[in-house]
């Protein structure tokens, strides 16, 4: 990535329309997700378990720790288990 697409991501994230993409939504990666969509991102998970997915596009918190899932914008955080979404997914820019 040159200078311009340094400026061009910086900027993305210092006005949040940056995407941010986590893989795995378990102990880690929910938390994580739920914490960059609290600060404003539009977040995409990726997890292998269509049953916990289903329950995070539901707006239901899966643990305590993420208790806070319920105060999260609904559309700033969705999970998919389609691998091949993931896999197709465009770049930014």
């Amino acid at each position: 990535m040159g200078t311009e697409g340094m400026v061009q991501l910086a900027e993305k994230i210092r006005t949040r329309s940056a995407r941010v993409g986590i893989v795995g939504l378990g102990y880690v990666g929910l938390p994580e997700a739920v914490i960059f969509a609290q600060a404003g991102f539009r977040v995409s998970g990726f997890g292998v378990n269509a049953e916990r997915v289903a329950l995070i596009n539901a707006g239901k918190s899966l643990r305590e720790a993420v208790c806070t899932l319920s105060r999260t914008p609904a559309e700033s955080l969705s999970g998919e288990s389609d691998h091949q979404a993931r896999d197709t997914a465009k770049p930014p820019g």
